[in-house]
């Protein structure tokens, strides 16, 4: 395997752990924010957190995390280029 086929599955892994840490850490504070009542269901921005909370753990959210890795890789690498 060549060095630059090694440093590319770097970047996917790298851009794969920290969705996925994100993603799990986000889930589990919009989670909290509805299930121990931190707003009032009346509030204005409950609506909003209640809905992104339910995309999140739905199939949008899976799809749009794999989209959020595509983005960090491509981000990567032009990082990687202006280093160059």
């Amino acid at each position: 395997m060549s060095g630059g086929a090694l440093v590319e599955i770097q970047d996917y892994a790298v851009a794969v752990i920290s969705v996925a840490i994100l993603y799990i850490v986000g889930g589990v504070i919009l989670d909290n924010i509805i299930g121990v009542g931190l707003l009032s269901n009346t509030s204005a921005f409950y609506g909003t957190i209640a809905s992104v909370e339910s995309m999140w753990n739905s199939s949008l959210g899976i799809i749009s995390a794999v989209v959020i890795i595509a983005a960090a890789v491509i981000i990567m690498r032009q990082l990687k280029s202006f280093n160059n």
